[in-house]
């Protein structure tokens, strides 16, 4: 007698594996440049086959240390200040299950005020 053989196709592209699908955390900005200060407003277009939980942002300027949005970090689509330099930004989504983080390195670059 043979054993029981049990054989799972491949988790199809952009899936989890249990055909939902896989958390993807993307964002855009606008606008992405300006002069000191600069407000950006940030628009959440992470993917998923569940609902998110909750959503993280943070930047950081130059090669400086990764700080929070400072009014609304935990804001599905916040709004926020930046001052002179180049700023990178980053989101982390999660759901009941995963998390997933997107970084966009040198995403915002505010020039001096006139």
């Amino acid at each position: 007698m043979f054993p029981l053989l049990s054989i799972r196709a491949p988790a199809a592209p952009g899936t989890s594996g249990d055909g939902a699908a896989a958390l993807v955390a993307d964002f855009d900005g606008d606008p992405l440049t300006g002069t000191d200060p600069l407000e950006v407003t940030f628009t959440d277009a992470s993917t998923t086959g569940s609902a998110i939980t909750s959503w993280s942002w943070e930047k950081k300027l130059d090669a400086g240390a990764w700080v929070p949005f400072a009014d609304t970090p935990s804001a599905q689509n916040p709004v926020e200040s930046f001052t002179e330099g180049t700023w990178s930004v980053r989101l982390t989504v999660t759901t009941t299950t995963e998390s997933t983080t997107k970084t966009e390195a040198d995403y915002i670059v505010v020039d001096p005020a006139p």
